[in-house]
């Protein structure tokens, strides 16, 4: 497997990877639903970080298939901290047939590393409390939960 820089030709593979995750996700809880054309609306969205200096985009590559990627976002606390830039990871999704096979794992450490070279120590996600899975992975690669986020619909 190879991790590299994603390209405009990615787009399609990213898109659906992102479609295929966000079904999980509604699957689970109904604050995932998406809206009419959200997958063209997607592509713009990912598109815009191709070329954005402050993102990290990357994909795995397996036998010229995109199995997974990660977009991650160089940001900066309030300046009431003393604190320095951090990192986020904005999505992380793998094909569903390649998980647990250390995909995530790849793209996650590669992030950690571009971030690093960039002197960033910190990183963060927001991770649904709805996905145990998706808990467990941030667990294992070493993430503490830190804060709880609450939702209501009025």
């Amino acid at each position: 497997m190879r991790i590299r820089e994603a390209r405009i030709g990615d787009l399609e593979a990213v898109v659906g990877l992102w479609a295929e995750m966000m079904r999980f996700h509604a699957a689970r809880d109904q604050y995932y639903q998406v809206c009419e054309g959200a997958e063209s609306k997607y592509r713009q969205f990912a598109h815009s970080n191709l070329s954005d200096a402050t993102k990290i985009f990357l994909v795995a590559e397996e036998n010229d298939k995109i199995v997974g990627f990660v977009l991650g976002e160089r940001l900066a606390y309030p300046p009431v901290y003393d604190s320095e830039p951090y990192g986020e990871v904005l999505e992380i999704a793998v094909d569903g047939e390649e998980r647990r096979k250390g995909v995530g794992e790849q793209l996650l450490e590669t992030l950690c590393q571009k971030f690093t070279v960039q002197g960033i120590e910190n990183i963060e996600c927001h991770v649904s409390s709805a996905n145990p899975v998706s808990n467990n992975f941030w667990k294992k690669m070493g993430f503490r939960e830190m804060m709880k986020q609450y939702h209501k619909y009025i």
